[in-house]
């Protein structure tokens, strides 16, 4: 009984959540986890694979299983369809943990992360020249075109890799 859906609209995802016993997430890759979010803020329990950023985006507020765990997601998925006091508590941390996220605060963050880059630079002109330079690449956005967006992700990832290769080595950052 699995139908694939592709291309709904944003309202239409909505109304999937909103009348859902629980949103399961077994994503082994993932940047960042919006639609565990996303269930959360509508008060749908989630049940998400314990990788990448979930368990750190996720934190207490939903049950998190290792992948390819079948007997544990089992009996999420029991307790999920069970409903009760447990479904109840974790839907109530789960809209919690929801409202913390927005996309100003993300915005505000991201600046602020930003600038403590830019100020610890600030003792190597060298490497201030080369990450205000980075940065302002990045920052051309938003996109305006298709091709764009691919563009801009690409430097993005570019500039994640350099970071993991120097992590660890404040100074080549």
């Amino acid at each position: 009984r699995v139908r694939f859906l592709r291309g709904l609209s944003d309202d239409e995802v909505k109304a999937l959540l909103q009348g859902s016993k629980g949103l399961v997430y077994p994503s082994l890759e993932e940047g960042f986890g919006l639609p565990p979010i996303e269930a959360m803020l509508r008060g749908v329990p989630v049940a998400a694979a314990r990788c990448m950023s979930i368990p750190e985006v996720c934190g207490d507020a939903a049950w998190l299983f290792e992948a390819g765990d079948d007997e544990t997601l089992a009996g999420i998925l029991e307790k999920m369809l069970a409903g009760g006091a447990e479904v109840d508590a974790l839907v109530a941390r789960g809209t919690a943990r929801a409202r913390k996220f927005s996309w100003s605060r993300c915005a505000e963050q991201t600046v602020a992360c930003y600038r403590r880059a830019i100020a610890a630079a600030s003792n190597n002109p060298g490497r201030r020249a080369d990450l205000v330079g980075l940065l302002e690449n990045i920052a051309q956005y938003p996109p305006r075109q298709a091709g764009e967006f691919d563009s801009w992700q690409e430097r993005c990832l570019h500039v994640e890799q350099h970071a993991r290769a120097v992590e660890g080595n404040r100074d080549e950052i």
